[in-house]
């Protein structure tokens, strides 16, 4: 009888710690992070809920973020990690939180979602994570304009957060054997941008060109550069 009723509350750990991994933080934009667990250790990349008796006896480490919520409200967010290793600052410790409220606290990727998506005055939602707030994966490929030669990476159409980018450009070289027949122009073009769809076929974007310049006088270029 002792042994059936250790399996049974050893099924019924097992089922609670489940439950409270699979519970995320969802932004006002829709987004979702996963809530790794509850009142323990804060490891690398993850997202874990302290109940405020437990953060104000032991509170992290300067190396994440502090989102301290009451009755679902972001009140205050402190990023120490940003503070102490990017800022060069002084550490400015932990949040003091009193008996309201919970604080969801983050390192590294963690960390880099609060900053992208949760600020100052926001309403969070915590609870069971469902099928329906998968994420759209992007499209493997998807159609180029005739008559160029390009390449394009996209983004899934879900929820737009923004959009940001390391590109290293290379040095473009012209064909001589493809002028323009009255301009003696290069018909070669070059660019590069980047953006967001603003609906229908229209698009928000920023990019660099090869373009004809002008210089200091005013003099304009004899060929794109």
């Amino acid at each position: 009888m002792k042994l059936k009723i250790f399996s049974v509350l050893l099924l019924l750990c097992g089922a609670v710690s489940a439950l409270a991994q699979s519970k995320v933080v969802t932004a006002p934009n829709g987004l979702f992070y996963e809530i790794k667990g509850t009142d323990g250790f804060r490891g690398s990349d993850e997202l874990w809920l302290y109940t405020a008796a437990f953060y104000a006896k032991k509170p992290t480490s300067n190396a994440g973020i502090d989102v301290h919520v009451v009755e679902n409200k972001v009140v205050e967010i402190r990023d120490r990690a940003g503070a102490v290793f990017l800022q060069n600052k002084p550490d400015p410790g932990a949040i003091a939180v009193g008996k309201d409220g919970f604080v969801l606290s983050a390192n590294g990727a963690a960390r880099r979602w609060i900053v992208a998506n949760v600020k100052l005055g926001d309403t969070l939602v915590i609870g069971a994570k469902s099928t329906s707030m998968a994420e759209v994966p992007p499209a493997k490929t998807l159609p180029c304009f005739a008559g160029a030669y390009y390449r394009k990476a996209v983004s899934s159409f879900d929820v737009w957060t923004g959009i940001a980018g390391f590109i290293k450009l290379g040095t473009p070289t012209v064909d001589e054997n493809r002028l323009g027949a009255e301009t003696k122009q290069p018909l070669d073009n070059f660019s590069v941008y980047m953006g967001g769809n603003a609906g229908g076929k229209s698009e928000v974007d920023a990019g660099l060109s090869w373009e004809f310049t002008l210089d200091e006088n005013g003099k304009k270029s004899a060929r794109r550069n």
